[in-house]
């Protein structure tokens, strides 16, 4: 994540302050996340005489690098603000501005990587993936890379973990399954316990739920199709019928038949699925094929062959927009320095 301090009012003689300072800089300098100050403040705490070693040989870096660095915050989402006037400041202000107050970040562990909460830790590779995309599209992977503390719900315990973790005002990202099979579907049990939450950013947090079913409606089509020719080549013809619409809350795992996407629709009272099924339909009645539980880890598993430039030439703007989006959010919060500086 970027790291943005503006101004330490008053630092000299502040303990606190300095100490706070210190761990900004160590934290950042070891690549867990990118720091931008003014080049004038980076200076004016270099010439202070107050740093040395490590946080000194990082605040050069900074000072060097802060008219680039800066670019950053025009690219990516989000940026984290320390505050050097209100100590106890937690919040999320507007347009991708969250808040920490200076006594937030006094200790070593507050400034870890963030947290990456999913339902399942195959779900947090996938989206690292796209997220490393991102910075390649971007130019800008020789000097940054994606890193997280990834954690995982097992399901219903999901909420609980994100519970501990934005009670104890961890950093945390939190992306979801929505598990629904139409648009005016229910929430599957995970997502629905999150009704109470505001999505989007909250304080110190950000909770999105996909408005397809689940990470595998994501998988890059060309990735799709190059995973389903080397384990269900089959289901290969039938995929190849399949566009972005009818993906979106299709079952993946088990596929989807027209007969139960227009029961779908007769019980939520919509023509969704029967709209879509007039304007292309279906082969043999099958809208989608039933790809396996193993869809998803055999899709990483072959991103993860790839260069990160094929990868990035895998993800279409078009026809995987859903993805791109979600992995620009990712990148947003996983930023760090590739090379931790030495």
């Amino acid at each position: 994540m970027i790291v943005v301090v503006r101004d330490f009012p008053d630092f000299i003689g502040s303990e606190e302050k300095i100490r706070a300072i210190t761990n900004i800089l160590t934290c950042c300098g070891e690549g867990k996340h990118v720091l931008w100050m003014p080049s004038g403040k980076a200076a004016e705490l270099i010439e202070s005489g107050i740093f040395s070693n490590y946080p000194l040989r990082v605040l050069y870096h900074i000072k060097e690098q802060s008219r680039l660095t800066k670019v950053l915050i025009e690219k990516f989402q989000l940026y984290l603000e320390i505050d050097f006037s209100n100590p106890n400041a937690f919040s999320y202000v507007d347009n991708g501005k969250m808040v920490v107050g200076y006594k937030k970040v006094m200790d070593t562990g507050s400034l870890q990587s963030c947290k990456f909460l999913v339902e399942n830790l195959s779900d947090s590779d996938f989206y690292k993936l796209g997220a490393s995309s991102v910075l390649y599209r971007e130019k800008l992977s020789s000097q940054y890379c994606i890193q997280f503390r990834c954690e995982n719900g097992g399901g219903n315990t999901t909420f609980s973990v994100f519970e501990r973790l934005t009670s104890a005002q961890e950093l945390v990202l939190c992306i979801l399954d929505s598990d629904k099979n139409h648009p005016l579907g229910s929430l599957g049990d995970t997502a629905s316990r999150f009704n109470h939450i505001d999505r989007g950013y909250g304080p110190g947090y950000q909770l999105e739920v996909l408005t397809c079913t689940e990470a595998e409606n994501l998988v890059p089509f060309s990735v799709a199709r190059e995973v389903i020719t080397n384990t269900k080549p089959e289901c290969l013809d039938s995929f190849g019928r399949v566009t972005p619409e009818f993906r979106e809350y299709a079952d993946h795992k088990v596929g989807l038949r027209q007969e139960m996407a227009l029961e779908l629709d007769e019980r939520h009272g919509d023509e969704y699925w029967g709209r879509l099924i007039a304007s292309n339909p279906p082969r043999n009645g099958e809208i989608c094929p039933s790809l396996g539980d193993r869809f998803l880890t055999h899709s990483i598993d072959y991103m993860k062959l790839l260069s990160i430039g094929k990868l990035c030439e895998s993800i279409d703007s078009t026809l995987d927009a859903k993805l791109l989006r979600i992995s620009n959010c990712v990148a947003s919060w996983g930023l760090g320095l590739k090379n931790p500086i030495r």
